[in-house]
């Protein structure tokens, strides 16, 4: 027994050894590298293993939204949200107010807008609370996508005092209803009930959908009903039944997977790379195998849907289906899968 714990130390001493090194080795990379290298260089940074401080403070020492290219700074925003170091709460929220100064003086290009958006899904992921200012702040944002990152950052934190606010925006339907009712599945606070019930009676088969994943997250039977009905009996499938299924196999329900992979098989099915990119968002890992496995298909946006599927899922059987990708004839899916492999720490040159 104790020469058993006595190796497992050693193993666990090893494999954090090797992260460490790899860590380094990118630290390394970052100072001479330019462009998209960079990027990727970055990008790979912020999967490092969340207990190796080195990487975090390597991206905070490189952060300076002022001077930076803004596509270095995008890096850096959603690197250090993945590393979730709360050292980065100040610089984040720092970034924040300067762009909602240039804000006022300025209509701000989209790649700036994408960024404000991009720190408050960081500040989310992160989850300190000392972010909540600026996080209860954005869900009255003008820009929807910050108000829509604002409600997934809350959701996550499953902040209760946010509740009100994110019920008010329920009505305004849309990719804001749809963050708004599944922040309030993610809080789980039963004041939302009655709106959510409301929801199941919508015309609108996608915000009955989005209501029926709330109510299924507080523990609703109803919800998961809907769901399951939603999906329908067409065997063409449909937008409706893909966003049906996406939430069951977010809930880990294997009818919600069987119908996603069901219609990514299906060939010629216009819908089959909806239902790739469900996959790859509902975090589901059994996912993988089905994805790696229509790789092959002719169909480009198809394949470059798997390789950001894949990016999304992670996991052994995606890294291995990613670095085969990286080989791929055409320019633009090898350059995908060498991005998704950065997302998970992976390098390939």
């Amino acid at each position: 027994m104790r020469v058993f714990a006595a190796l497992l130390a050693l193993g666990l001493l090893a494999s954090s050894a090797a992260a460490a090194s790899k860590v380094k080795k990118l630290i390394n990379r970052l100072g001479p590298a330019t462009g998209a290298d960079q990027t990727r260089v970055i990008t790979a940074l912020g999967a490092a293993d969340s207990d190796e401080d080195e990487a975090a403070a390597a991206l905070i020492a490189v952060f300076d939204v002022r001077k930076a290219p803004p596509r270095h700074s995008a890096a850096v925003v959603a690197a250090l949200g993945r590393l979730k170091d709360k050292r980065a709460v100040v610089p984040l929220t720092d970034a924040w107010d300067y762009l909602n100064t240039l804000r006022l003086r300025m209509e701000l290009p989209a790649h700036l807008q994408v960024l404000r958006a991009s720190v408050v899904e960081s500040l989310g992921l992160i989850g300190d609370r000392r972010a909540l200012p600026v996080l209860l702040s954005a869900l009255e944002d003008p820009d929807g996508l910050v108000v829509q990152r604002a409600c997934a950052a809350l959701g996550r934190m499953r902040e209760k005092k946010a509740v009100p606010y994110i019920m008010e925006l329920l009505g305004g339907g849309g990719d804001t209803a749809q963050s708004a009712y599944e922040a309030l599945g993610e809080i789980g606070d039963t004041r939302a009930l009655g709106v959510l019930e409301r929801g199941l009676k919508s015309e609108d088969l996608f915000l009955r959908a989005q209501a029926a994943y709330a109510l299924a997250k507080l523990g609703e039977k109803a919800g998961d009903k809907v769901l399951e009905k939603l999906l329908g009996g067409d065997p063409r499938g449909s937008k409706s039944g893909i966003l049906a299924a996406y939430y069951l196999a977010r809930l880990d329900s294997n009818r919600g997977l069987d119908y996603l992979v069901n219609l990514l098989e299906k060939k010629g099915s216009p819908l089959r790379a909806a239902a790739a990119e469900a996959l790859g968002k509902s975090g589901n890992q059994k996912a993988a195998l089905s994805l790696a496995e229509q790789f092959d298909s002719p169909d480009r946006d198809l394949k470059l849907m798997i390789v950001r599927a894949l990016g999304r899922l992670g996991g052994k059987r995606a890294v291995y289906q990613l670095y085969k990708a990286v080989e791929d004839p055409d320019r633009t899916v090898a350059d995908s899968a060498r991005a998704a492999l950065a997302d998970l720490g992976e390098w390939a040159d």
